[in-house]
């Protein structure tokens, strides 16, 4: 029997409620009537049956495809390494997709983005893990599981305990691993098992250590080798680098002695099904969209919502997922003594001056307006706009003449004049153009001062600019995100903001190795958050994912781990004979 899964996102149900609830009875029948053809015209994404098919190219389009591959070293902390690297580096930790997943049981869509709870998880080069006691983490490697090897790198091998042992103890003393896991104390092999010690206990270990960013294991031979040269690659993973071609293409071949399986049908399977995969490299966002339609890429991972209508019309057999992104943009207010924004109550007057929803409309066409600093898909964390606290929901409730009182009773009967940091794309110039218009209204005078993007993110490092500066990024990781944006000391921390309450709630749910009661931690943290206005958020928008028909055993999650796809791409199958009846080699 056919299993179909109907994708709807978790923040659209949220919204779709919010309307309901408002509605008289007339009127609720009509939503349901629109909502019933909206559900018909949503992609259904159905469990494949049948034998699958070995053979072919698969051309992905990921995450940083739009840019030239860099080190090949994730210890190097290079934005978008992981990207490149995840389909042949391998980590001890990912997450469980044939168990839990769409094509298990369904129990975690694997949609949200640079995280995984620890409940969905599965053993990956750690066959099994447990945490003893809240000071030790026993990751059980997997026995046969091979280094692919290379010529003049290293002979192919078994991944060992002292392999991973050597992982995390490198990546601990890097610059990409040492300031983000001070609790760790040692780390060592015994026998079949790599033993973790740490100071004490940190709630955020399978993120900072086992399944995220920068911590993939890396063979001691490759690192003499020298591990930021593509050339020396050599991983456990489904694929093997085979070349690079600057401004053109990654091209990997299947790695024919991968240690994972698959089960289709009650059927297990060797994989991965095909036999190379090709990331092409293309800057320009048009080109981009022109290789998808014409079938020069099979899969891509995002595509910005303002090519749905284009898509549909030229290419109507495509498929799609909609899915809500993890990373926002937003102002962070500087909160140091000696700013005008060491005011709580004019922050939130900016906060409440700003017309959220409007600014959603108009930058990303469709979002959800409240994701801060709480993710909308953080289960157990999550507080839905609906039930915020009467001074957490005001602050999206967009009132300029209020916050013009709030300015003037905060002993500004003239309004103020601020410098708002931005960058120089087209965005981000139309962003802040819009906000300044906005604070306009409210008697705030914004001096607009442009950076081109290396200033930009350093002087968004080095928190060196006096009133505010527009820049973005979150996770769905409630430790991660909360420690990042509020504690002292971290540099993304732009708002440069400090309190003690803040920092005691943090440390209390960092330490707590009890999900529900740390959850409710998390959730009191993040109200608090909100509430202090430190940054004034735009929203959560929606993405879209999409593939071609013939593009088979594919059910809509978007990761497994932080920016990896390897495990999605390795189960995925080319149609052959469907690709050529629809007129594509």
């Amino acid at each position: 029997m056919k299993r179909k899964i109907l994708w709807l996102g978790l923040s659209w149900l949220i919204a779709a409620a919010l309307v309901l609830s408002s509605c008289g009875p007339a009127e609720t029948g009509e939503q349901e009537e629109e909502e019933e053809e909206e559900e018909e015209e949503e992609e259904e994404i159905v469990k494949e049956t049948g034998e699958p098919q070995y053979g072919g190219t698969i051309n992905v389009f990921h995450r940083v495809a739009n840019t030239e591959p860099q080190s090949a070293d994730q210890t190097s902390g290079v934005s978008g390494t992981n990207d490149w690297s995840a389909f042949y580096t391998e980590w001890l930790l990912l997450g469980d997709i044939d168990g839990k997943g769409p094509r298990g049981t369904n129990e975690y869509s694997f949609v949200p983005q640079e995280y995984i709870p620890e409940e969905f998880l599965a053993g990956w080069l750690a066959e099994s893990y447990e945490v003893p006691d809240p000071k030790t983490i026993l990751f059980h490697i997997r026995p046969g599981v091979m280094w692919t090897g290379r010529e003049g790198v290293m002979e192919a091998r078994e991944f060992t305990a002292e392999d991973a042992a050597y992982s995390l103890n490198r990546y601990w003393n890097s610059n990409a691993g040492g300031t983000r896991v001070p609790f760790l104390e040692e780390i060592y092999a015994e026998g079949d098992t790599c033993v973790v010690k740490m100071t004490k206990f940190h709630a955020d270990w399978p993120y900072l250590i086992a399944f995220g960013w920068c911590c993939g294991q890396y063979p001691q031979e490759v690192v003499e080798a020298g591990a930021d040269e593509w050339r020396n690659a050599v991983g456990t993973g489904p694929f093997i680098l085979d070349e690079y071609v600057k401004g053109s293409h990654m091209l990997y071949q299947k790695n024919p002695n991968y240690w994972r399986t698959t089960t289709i049908d009650g059927k297990e399977y060797e994989i991965p099904f095909v036999d190379a995969l090709r990331c092409p490299i293309i800057p320009d966002v048009s080109t981009q969209v022109a290789a998808l339609r014409t079938g020069k890429i099979d899969y891509q991972w995002r595509v910005n919502l303002k090519y749905e209508d284009t898509l549909a019309q030229t290419s109507p057999e495509l498929k799609k997922v909609k899915f809500l992104t993890s990373v926002m943009s937003f102002v962070s207010l500087k909160c140091t003594p000696d700013s005008i924004f060491s005011d709580r109550e004019l922050r939130r007057a900016m906060f409440i001056g700003t017309d959220i929803a409007t600014v959603m409309e108009a930058m990303w066409m469709e979002g959800e307006v409240h994701g801060f600093p709480i993710n909308p898909e953080t289960p157990g964390v999550y507080v839905p706009l609906d039930e915020l606290p009467a001074t957490a929901a005001e602050l999206y409730d967009y009132n300029p003449e209020k916050a013009r009182q709030m300015i003037v009773d905060a002993g500004y009967p003239d309004g103020f004049k601020i410098e708002l940091v931005t960058g120089t794309t087209q965005d981000s110039q139309d962003l802040s153009a819009l906000v300044a218009g906005m604070w306009e209204e409210i008697g705030v005078d914004v001096t607009l001062i442009p950076m081109e993007a290396a200033a930009l993110t350093s002087i968004s490092y080095s928190h060196d600019y006096k009133h505010g500066i527009i820049t973005g990024r979150t996770t769905t990781n409630p430790v991660r995100t909360l420690q990042a944006i509020g504690l002292p000391g971290q540099i993304w921390n732009r708002s440069v903001y400090e309190n003690d309450h803040y920092v005691d709630l943090w440390e209390k749910a960092a330490q707590d190795p009890v999900v529900s009661t740390r959850n409710a931690t998390l959730k009191e943290l993040g109200l608090f958050f909100l509430e202090e206005a430190a940054y004034i958020p735009f929203g959560n928008y929606y993405s879209l994912c999409y593939y071609w028909p013939w593009v088979k055993n594919y059910y809509g999650e978007i990761e497994c781990g932080y920016a990896n796809i390897a495990p999605l791409v390795a189960e995925m199958w080319i149609d052959q004979d469907l690709k050529a009846e629809m007129g594509f080699k």
